[in-house]
């Protein structure tokens, strides 16, 4: 389920210039993503590393010089994206209920040395409660730039609603390694919304499967993916023999990245750095 590891940097980058840049970080369970952007959301570095763990991308932060400065110097806004499965959406009615954490432990156990964090999706009109394990939290607190925290949840939502607001029917999968999430919107709005962890890519076939039969999805659907799953690879293919009408979500970057992977696997941390997240 490995993702090829790349890196992009433009030669507008410039050190002395991050004031006026935007910082994005996904934080995958066995691994991360970086996107700094310019002015009008111009790409200037992406980077993709598969450390293999969340102690590892601990370490690169730590010890590697290129990411020790990203700790470290000052953007204009800066935010760390927690990929996990472990999330949960609060309708707005629920918002103002004092413990948030009634919600999340319906389908989690929540361990001593984790903590809860909630984001609000206003254009959704829900909030995402999620867990931030104490290991994620140890590596955000060495970024001085203070970052807002956030879940990849908001953005994957977000993104949907604005991009297919005109499909009567849509359902959404996003794949990393070890991790699927779907989402079903009717005109944009959001109608539901699932995540899972899964240990090998036969597991994340059955979950999406099961979700799909559970739906009763049809033809009249539309079916969209994005995420690290090659056009060559097995489940890719088998995929697309369960959903032969699947469609890969579209290139948000200006450019097409050299390496075997898909550029709409980077379109939430896109997202994420737009006008309308400043902080």
């Amino acid at each position: 389920m490995n993702m090829n590891d790349f890196k992009f940097v433009s030669e507008r980058y410039s050190i002395h210039n991050t004031t006026d840049y935007r910082l994005s970080i996904q934080v995958n369970p066995d691994g991360f993503s970086v996107l700094v952007t310019g002015e009008n959301n111009t790409v200037l570095k992406i980077i993709h590393l598969q450390t293999g763990s969340i102690e590892k991308t601990k370490a690169v932060f730590r010890t590697e010089e290129d990411f020790i400065k990203l700790r470290e110097l000052s953007f204009k806004s800066s935010s760390i994206i927690i990929n996990t499965n472990r999330v949960t959406l609060i309708p707005d009615e629920f918002r103002d209920f004092d413990n948030h954490a009634d919600f999340f432990k319906i389908e989690f156990d929540l361990p001593h040395e984790s903590s809860l964090k909630t984001v609000n999706i206003p254009e959704l009109n829900v909030s995402a409660v999620f867990e931030v394990p104490s290991n994620y939290a140890d590596l955000i607190s060495g970024f001085r730039n203070n970052p807002r925290v956030t879940h990849f949840a908001k953005d994957f939502l977000n993104y949907l609603k604005k991009k297919k607001s005109t499909d009567p029917q849509s359902f959404s999968i996003y794949t990393s390694p070890g991790l699927l999430h779907t989402a079903l919107t009717e005109y944009g709005g959001f109608k539901f919304y699932n995540s899972f962890a899964c240990r090998n890519e036969d597991e994340l076939l059955y979950h999406l499967m099961h979700v799909i039969r559970k739906l009763h999805l049809n033809s009249k659907t539309n079916f969209y993916y994005s995420g690290h799953l090659a056009k060559d690879n097995a489940t890719w293919i088998q995929l697309m023999k369960f959903i032969p009408e699947i469609q890969l979500l579209p290139n948000e970057l200006s450019f097409e990245l050299a390496w075997n992977i898909n550029e709409n696997y980077f379109s939430f941390l896109l997202n994420n750095t737009g006008a309308n997240n400043q902080r």
